[in-house]
This record gives structure tokens, sequence and C-alpha cells, in this order.
């Protein structure tokens, strides 16, 4: 079953913003994702010089961008090219564009500051906006592919729009299908929230309001995925996981404080599933944010080779006992509870001790 994801939020359209610094400065280059991550959870540095944010629903862009790019000139002295689109791949396309005298004034409006230059690109007029611009401009195509497209006559990037995926394919070396989308300016990618780096925040948004709990299901589960694969990156784990639900002007948080570490696909994805199903609206969802936090560095360490068989089966069986328990207290919320585990003493015990069996099941025997 495919999930159609589309750029908005609620009712609004997805608002992406893309810059880079001029300059390579680790303060600078801090300080400027601290001024980020207090106005949107979803922050995403790139090559530690570019920042990608997701304003959807935080108040006004420009507003913010201003406020960031003011910021930044006066710590480094110089202005910002802003990209601001309904995608990831329009908001840097805008930004790093080279020549904005060839685009169309009906794709797209040009903000000139003293601290920032923004380009921002209007939803629904990308296709034009990228029509006229060189294929040089064109990043995700490395510089071998585009010189063998430009060997081959091309120069624009609408003198692509014509060619099918498995043409683009052979001409570029590279995936045609999603070429073919970057340049329809499709690109469903999420920012996912990387900063502060204690924190990971993943946004889902629906085309439409959803009320399908299958599709949603779907959705929570290709989110644990991504994020499970980010604290795998990270060797880490979390402790604490919230998602917050969008439906219309309304939304509703559920949260989890765990005892013991979450990395594993399997049980996060029980995990959301029952946080949604506490906290599920009456009414269908716009989309969802996923936020993991309390992160915790995994600790490895090396194994006893005559001990390690035996308390590998015991963490085996522990994660499966979670993961039973949080499947069945999705199906009966708070009616299971987990009782105390048997002292070991006591259970080597009983098979020796006659005071410790049940006389009651042996009267009557011979």
């Amino acid at each position: 079953m495919t999930i159609q994801i589309e750029h908005s939020y609620g009712d609004r359209m997805r608002a992406i913003v893309y810059f880079r610094l001029k300059e390579k400065k680790q303060n600078l280059y801090e300080t400027c994702l601290e001024m980020c991550s207090t106005c949107t959870p979803l922050v995403e540095p790139i090559n530690n010089d570019a920042v990608f944010l997701d304003l959807s629903g935080c108040g006004e862009s420009l507003t913010i961008i201003r406020k960031i790019a003011r910021c930044i000139y006066k710590q480094a002295g110089f202005s910002l090219s802003i990209g601001l689109a309904a995608s990831r791949f329009m908001a840097r396309m805008a930004a790093e564009c080279q020549d904005y005298s060839v685009c169309p004034p009906t794709s797209c409006r040009f903000i000139s500051w003293p601290e920032a230059r923004v380009c921002e690109v209007f939803p629904g007029h990308e296709k034009a906006f990228l029509a006229e611009l060189p294929l040089h401009d064109f990043y995700p195509l490395p510089p071998g592919s585009k010189k063998k497209l430009i060997r081959a006559g091309f120069s624009r990037l609408g003198e692509l729009f014509e060619l099918s995926p498995h043409r683009l394919s052979i001409l570029s070396a590279q995936d045609g299908y999603l070429l073919a989308a970057l340049l329809q300016g499709i690109d469903p990618t999420p920012v996912t929230g990387l900063y502060p780096p204690s924190r990971l925040s993943y946004p889902v948004h629906f085309a439409e309001k959803c009320a399908d709990l299958q599709i949603i299901e779907i959705a929570l589960k290709e989110a644990a995925y991504k994020l499970a694969a980010l604290l795998e990156a990270k060797h880490s784990s979390c402790l604490l996981l919230s998602l917050e639900i969008t439906s219309g002007e309304d939304k509703y948080i559920a949260k989890r404080k765990l005892s013991s570490g979450c990395c594993r696909f399997e049980h996060m994805s029980n995990i959301l599933l029952g946080l949604f199903k506490r906290g599920c609206p009456e009414n269908a969802i716009s989309g969802f944010l996923i936020t993991l936090s309390d992160l915790q560095t995994l600790q490895f360490c090396q194994p006893d080779l005559f001990t390690h068989s035996f308390f590998y089966e015991q963490e085996q069986r522990q994660e499966k006992l979670e993961m039973i328990m949080e499947s069945l207290d999705n199906r009966f919320p708070g009616v299971l509870r987990k009782g105390l585990a048997g002292d070991r003493r006591e259970q080597i015990l009983a098979f020796f001790d006659p005071w410790r069996l049940d006389l009651t099941q042996v009267q009557g025997t011979d």
C-alpha cells in the first residue's frame, strides 16, 4: 500500500528553508543552529555549513527567516542567500540559483534585505521556476553526469522535462525516476530534526486528512524504521518517546517514558502505535510529529566467551517479553501488569527441598 504524502501542514503548505554559510566556522555554525532550534524543532544540519529548516506551522516564515539572518549578519558580517519553498529540493535550488533573471516572475518572488536575499518559490510553480535554469545548477547530478548531458546537447533543465525516466537513467547513470520527480519539483523527503544532538524529530504530513488506522499504522512503522536507522548511526537509544498528532487546528500529545533504552524498530513501532491509540483524536488527522529524547549512548563491551551465550539468551528473552507486553498493552490498554521475577535461589531449591512442595497434591498416593 502506498501512502500519499504532500507538502502540507494541516491546511497550509509546507515552508522549507535552506541556506548555507559562506565560511566554515564551528562557533558561528553552532550559534546558527541554536538560533534555528528556538524557532522550530525540525533543524537538519548539512555538512557543517548548511541548514534545512521546516517552519510549517511555526508562524510567519519571512519574519522567522529575517530574525535568524539578522543574528548571523551581526556575528559574521555577511549576508545570506536563502531559499523558501514547499520542498527540500526546491528550497535548495532557490538558495543556490546563480541567475534569477531567467526565472519567470510568476513562479517566484525575491526579497532583499541588508542581511539576506530570499528567493521564495510559489507552490505549484516549481516546474516553471526550473525550466530556464542552466543544467550546472541541478545539484542532484554529479559533475560527470552533467558533462555527459551537456555533450548530448542539453543546456537547460526544461530540456529534460520530456525525457522518460528510463532515458534519464541512461544519459545520467542515476535513478531516472527520482530525477524525473525532482524535475517536476516533487520531493516528499521530510526535514528531520537532528539538532540538538540529544533529540531526534521526524514529521509525517498526509496529502489529505486521514482516519484510516491501517494507513496511519504503515506511516508510523515507516517513521519508526527511519528513526531506528538514525539511532543506529548515532549508536544510541532513547528513553522518552513523544507523539504529537495534528488534527486541524488541534494538537494531541502522548508520551511514553521507558525504563530501558529503545533502539529497535519493532519495539519502537509497537510503542508508537500504542501512543497513537491512546491519544487518537475523534476527527481525521493531517499528520504527526515523533520526537525521541533522553538519548543515551549504547555501551559496548567485550563478551566473556564462557558466559556470553547465557546472558545473550537472557537479553533476547527480555526483549521478546517487552515486545509481547507492548503488543498486548496496545490491544488491552491498562489491563495487564507484569509480576515480579521469581528468585533464582528459590527456583533451584524447589527441586530439592520437600518442604517447598505442595503436600495436598501428593496425598492419597502410595
